[in-house]
């Protein structure tokens, strides 16, 4: 009885569900109409979006490069990091691209996109504390 083995594409939804998950809340999060966005106003910081860019891609980045070290432990830490930021940073330009060009009610702002990048260095930073090479 031949024995099947699971496609490609099962296998990476299998084993990055994680970081798929974070990106499609990233990418609802970015997309949703402005309008729909309940603002409460007993509760105000300023600048509180800017904070939550930072953190929304510092998550991305972060999870990508866990379920990486998870699956491929013996790939280069730095090849890792590297690949995770880059597509961090990149998505985090095109939604904001995107939100300019296709959307009515949100803009992209490039204060934005600079938040979405040092949430992305952020999670860079704190996994080279982290993961300190071994000796």
């Amino acid at each position: 009885m031949k024995k099947l083995m699971p496609s490609k594409a099962k296998l990476f939804l299998f084993y990055y569900y994680k970081s798929i998950i974070v990106f499609f809340l990233i990418l609802f999060a970015s997309t949703i109409p402005a309008n729909e966005v309940e603002k409460v106003s007993w509760f105000s910081i300023p600048n509180l979006d800017k904070l939550i860019h930072l953190g929304m891609y510092f998550l991305l980045t972060f999870v990508m490069i866990y379920d990486k070290l998870k699956i491929k432990p013996e790939k280069s830490f730095k090849n890792i990091i590297l690949i995770s930021g880059i597509f961090s940073i990149s998505i985090g330009g095109i939604l904001e691209i995107l939100q300019t060009y296709l959307t009515s009610s949100r803009s992209g702002e490039f204060l934005d996109f600079l938040f979405n990048t040092a949430g992305a260095v952020c999670a860079i930073l704190l996994w080279s504390i982290v993961r300190k090479p071994k000796l």
